[in-house]
């Protein structure tokens, strides 16, 4: 069976906009563990942020990697009218391997920051403390 524009926009639509929702996730988590890092005056909680970051990063790396291959197995459905088209010229780019490789080390980055700071360079960085009532600070 061939897919024609309509069906494949409807199906693109279907897969993208999850997707994008997923990445804005990803960079909030990423934006708010730091946050909630320096917050805390647990030293166990960096491990439990590192492994949410981790969580949320790689369910974002498998989510658009599936993404891609799915274009790429669309894209050999298209009918000849649409393939004819721009769009169905440069929908058969999608899905290339430096695409996927490009878009992990990116996805990547947000983990690899977050352990950075929890193990590498937490020591020299100002963290909140709260006062104790009981020292009288």
């Amino acid at each position: 069976m061939k897919f024609n524009n309509e069906q494949i926009n409807g199906w693109v639509n279907h897969r993208v906009y999850p997707t994008f929702g997923m990445m804005i996730t990803h960079f909030v988590v990423g934006a708010i563990i730091p946050i909630a890092y320096a917050m805390n005056d647990s030293d166990r909680a960096g491990l439990a942020l590192f492994v949410l970051s981790l969580g949320v990063s790689l369910f974002t790396i498998f989510n658009v990697v599936g993404l891609f291959v799915d274009f790429k197995a669309l894209s050999a459905d298209m009918d000849d009218d649409l393939k004819s088209t721009r769009f169905g010229g440069e929908f058969e780019k999608a899905g290339q391997p430096i695409q996927v490789v490009l878009f992990a080390s990116f996805m990547a980055v947000v983990p690899v920051s977050h352990w950075i700071l929890i193990h590498g360079g937490a020591d020299r960085l100002p963290r909140h403390r709260r006062s104790d009532p009981c020292r009288g600070s």
